[in-house]
């Protein structure tokens, strides 16, 4: 009888355990999806806004050090998340900008 209980028992715990940890490992895997959808949407809006004021810049002609310390900010946060080479062309372009005023 006591080895009956102790068999019943234990596979109550490896069920449950197993249980939680199918629970947690499906709930870290869309944790983890939900982070690359962030990601990439992030990526989008930063390679958006970088573009946007790059070719403000390129049709003004020049730059301020100030809006230049923030384009750079804006190329080097999407560089960091795996951005391509299309923001380094506009970025070199803009940093031979001449820099006027403040």
């Amino acid at each position: 009888m006591k080895e009956l209980i102790t068999k019943h028992l234990i596979e109550i715990v490896f069920c449950i355990l197993t249980g939680t940890f199918t629970y947690y490992l499906q709930k870290l895997k869309y944790e983890l999806q939900q982070y690359k959808y962030i990601q990439s949407s992030l990526k989008a809006l930063l390679k958006d806004r970088f573009t946007q004021a790059a070719y403000h810049f390129l049709n003004v002609g020049y730059i301020n050090q100030n809006e230049l310390e923030n384009i750079t900010e804006l190329h080097n946060e999407y560089v960091n998340l795996g951005g391509n080479s299309y923001t380094n062309l506009l970025f070199e372009k803009i940093k031979n900008l001449p820099i006027r005023g403040e």
